[in-house]
């Protein structure tokens, strides 16, 4: 058996006001849910997330409730994967 290392995946995170797109920052897993909780709790509209899936980019939006309508498979999925391999 071999240890592997495992680069967790990220995201970027950007916020639209008007024309002007701000870069925040790249976050995993925990930082994003962290980062969707302090939207929700500021009530805060504009923010976004890009994804790398498969090698094609994809935009999912955070509204003011913190919620990703939009949410695809495999963002932030990979954990909940080797999961389903132990069962």
């Amino acid at each position: 058996m071999k240890l592997k290392k495992i680069e967790p995946q990220v995201c970027k995170i950007y916020h639209k006001n008007d024309d002007l797109v701000t870069f925040i920052g790249v976050a995993n897993d925990l930082e994003f849910t962290d980062f969707r909780v302090q939207i929700k709790d500021a009530q805060v509209e504009g923010y976004y997330a890009e994804f790398t899936v498969n090698g094609e980019t994809k935009v999912l939006n955070i509204d003011k409730d913190g919620r990703c309508p939009n949410w695809q498979q495999g963002m932030f999925d990979q954990n909940l994967d080797n999961l389903w391999l132990l069962l």
